[in-house]
């Protein structure tokens, strides 16, 4: 059972009023590089801010120096609330996410309609990124949707009438053209409820141009018994909240881009087998119209594909990659990977540049990946450099034996071998098993409180532990800080080959390196530091009791782990801090109403 993303776990002491002072190492010579934070908005666009009501909203930020302040300043319908500044990242507990919000209230507006939010990211060297938001506010008055309900047993399409229960439709396509006419011919905002049943969109259509349509169950309907399993419905916006969007065999999508803008909450996506091409039963591929908020995916190829966000998602049971070309991943987790009878290369997450412009602006946070049998990250960026892309708390387990491609084994949690890549960000992250390389070349990176099985380099000779860019006073601008390496070539102990490791191969690999910028040495090696019993508990990945790894790093550079625990003081190295509590949490789970087989 996958874990939960929240702070109710805590036994640090925890502070009322959050606020860290982040300490950052003067280690390192003033290099000067042009480079931005790396900042997104954890925010679906285009929802409404009700009359009375308020909504928190954040942005999630990093930068090699750190980060300052986020200002945060709305304008439009009369707004009155000032800009609005932020300086730690707190639990925002309308998403779940550590993040740097705010609250915005329907009361600072005095009209209805549209606004845009500014946010401005600064960091500890006045570098800066801004940002855009798109929402909707009723500032001067309440607004009521049009609705309609749906019965696919007992509803009647002549009957049906909107705003009444007790008199649903029958088909999808009868109730959205009724509320439609019924809101002046704009499907802006309307809501359409299911009863249990399956049901088909195909032909249906719908107008709206600034807000979304939302598709979802009745208040009574059990998720797993609301089924959409033909069809794409064509509209501008269009969420699907609450329900099971399920495939019936390959290439038969019920979302795709018919659907200029797609929102899937509170989902079941399930597929027709983890090994059949095209078999999710959603094919989006727009990296800035594509989000997904809390949704399970289960047996399917790929997961996601060139997401604008994907919050709180679990996937199970997959062949291909979990994430292509996905930007912003938050509070996700991914169990049982594997490519099976099939040659593709199923990774954890995957960025290629393939047709594909070069990673810029890119965060993973709290990704939990286990069961792997082929690879978890593998990054390049052979069309030109990557700009500051982020990965903070992530948690890769392979998992022997190894699957096998056309290309052989791989089995390695990271993998970052190709292109230029400037202000890359590693942070507090946990790489098990398998031989982790970042062979590409790099600049202005900070490689911070990691744990590496093996840590591969073959640009540097073999005997050789700390690679040029990584050297005190390396002229890349790298800091590698903090970083625990179990197995070194030619130092410490040695290790026992995983299934497929190469004969010809000692273990430790001769390249596995040690990198470490620290002018004094901060870097400590050694197995046996981290729980690797079972993948399902939260201590997995934790310190043992102990362990070096335990409040080694003088900084907190990231405010919670992987669940949401608080890092105070000194944080430990690795992606889990050692308060775990092994007792079950109580969140993003295998659904109740979904038993696998």
């Amino acid at each position: 059972m996958n874990q939960t993303f929240t702070a109710a776990r805590v036994i640090k002491p925890f502070l009322t009023i959050f606020s860290i002072a982040i300490i950052f190492s003067l280690f390192l010579p003033s290099v000067c590089f042009a480079f931005k934070p790396v900042a997104r908005w954890d925010v679906v666009p285009y929802q409404r801010i009700k009359y009375g009501s308020s909504m928190k909203i954040g942005v999630i930020a990093f930068s090699k120096p750190g980060i300052n302040r986020v200002v945060i300043t709305p304008s439009g319908q009369g707004y009155s609330g000032g800009a609005k500044t932020v300086t730690a990242m707190t639990l925002n507990d309308r998403t779940g996410v550590y993040e740097y919000w705010t609250t915005l209230s329907a009361g600072e507006f005095t009209g209805n309609g549209a606004i845009t939010v500014s946010a401005v990211v600064y960091d500890n060297d006045n570098n800066s990124r801004s940002l855009s938001l798109s929402l909707i506010v009723e500032g001067a008055s309440a607004y009521s949707p049009k609705v309609a309900w749906v019965d696919a047993t007992r509803g009647n399409d002549s009957t049906g009438t909107v705003g009444n229960q007790s008199a649903p439709y029958r088909t999808i396509g009868a109730a959205v053209a009724a509320a439609q006419t019924a809101n002046g011919g704009s499907s802006n905002g309307n809501i359409i409820y299911l009863q249990e049943g399956t049901y088909s969109v195909s032909g249906v259509s719908a107008n709206t141009s600034s807000e979304w349509l939302t598709i979802t169950k009745s208040a009574t309907a059990d998720r797993s018994k609301v089924i959409i399993n033909t069809g794409q419905l064509r509209t501008g916006y269009l969420k699907y909240d609450s329900v099971t969007l399920q495939s019936r065999g390959s290439g038969l999508w019920v979302a795709t881009e018919a659907s200029t803008r797609l929102w899937t909450n509170n989902c079941r996506k399930i597929g027709s087998g983890r090994w059949v091409s095209g078999s999710n039963p959603v094919s989006y591929s727009d990296f800035d119209n594509h989000y997904s908020t809390n949704t399970f995916t289960y047996n399917v190829d790929y997961a996601y594909n060139r997401m604008a966000l994907v919050r709180g998602a679990e996937i199970v049971s997959i062949g291909n990659d979990a994430f292509e070309n996905t930007p912003f991943i938050v509070n996700t987790t991914l169990t049982d990977s594997s490519n099976g009878p099939t040659t593709w290369h199923n990774d954890a997450f995957q960025i290629h540049t393939t047709g594909t412009p070069p990673p810029d602006n890119r965060i993973v946070y709290n990704y939990k990946a286990t069961d792997l049998g082929y690879e978890g990250f593998f990054m390049r960026s052979d069309a030109g450099q990557a700009t500051d892309n982020a990965f903070v708390n992530v948690l890769v387990e392979m998992r022997e034996p190894p699957d096998e491609s056309e290309q052989g084994v791989v089995f390695s949690p990271l993998m970052m071998n190709q292109g230029t890549w400037d202000h890359l960000i590693i942070w507090n992250c946990t790489f098990t098993l398998g031989t982790s390389s970042l062979n590409a070349t790099h600049t202005n990176s900070s490689i911070v409180g990691n744990v590496f099985w093996q840590f591969l380099h073959e640009g540097t000779a073999v005997g050789d532990p700390n690679p040029a860019h990584s050297e005190p006073g390396n002229t890349n601008g790298n800091e590698y800080l903090y970083n625990h390496y179990m197995y070194v070539y030619g130092q410490g102990s040695f290790c026992t080959g995983y299934e497929g490791y190469p004969s010809n191969w000692p273990c430790p690999q001769w390249y596995a390196k040690r990198p470490d910028s620290h002018p004094t040495g901060s870097a400590t090696i050694g197995g046996g530091v981290i729980d690797l019993k079972d993948p399902s508990l939260a201590s997995f990945g934790a310190p043992v009791a102990n362990s070096v790894l335990i409040d080694r790093i003088p900084f907190v550079k990231v405010p919670a782990d992987l669940y949401g625990n608080p890092r105070i003081g000194k944080s430990d190295i690795g992606a889990i801090e050692a308060s775990f509590s092994e007792s079950p949490p109580d969140a993003i789970s295998v659904p109740a109403d979904f038993q696998l087989k």
